[in-house]
Parts: C-alpha cells; sequence; structure tokens
C-alpha cells in the first residue's frame, strides 16, 4: 500500500489544481509534461502516494 506524505501532498493538490484550471486530464498532462510518466502515476502523486523512487534523466 503507498505511504503518503503531508509536503507531497501539498504539492499534489498545487499540481492538481493548476491542471484542471488548464482543463487538462491527467492524460494530456502526462504527455505533455515530458517526464515519461503515466496518468496512473501522476495520479499517485496528485494524491501524494510514494509508491517508488524515480530518477528522471535531466535532472
Amino acid at each position: 500500500m503507498p505511504k503518503r506524505d503531508k509536503v507531497l501532498s501539498a504539492l499534489g493538490l498545487n499540481v492538481r489544481k493548476n491542471r484542471e484550471a488548464r482543463e487538462f486530464t491527467q492524460e494530456k498532462l502526462s504527455e505533455k509534461s515530458g517526464f515519461g510518466i503515466t496518468s496512473h502515476q501522476l495520479g499517485d502523486a496528485e494524491f501524494g502516494e510514494i509508491v517508488e523512487s524515480r530518477i528522471v534523466e535531466g535532472w
């Protein structure tokens, strides 16, 4: 079961609010992000869930 983190939950809420303000679906944002994440991973992030650590190239 994924763990929830308070800081990541706050960050995820901001991502969700901005995504919705732009009328993007999770699928559209995941495609446009350039991070190579799925809409499912984005949904997890919006709820502050820690599923796995991930290294993103270029960071």
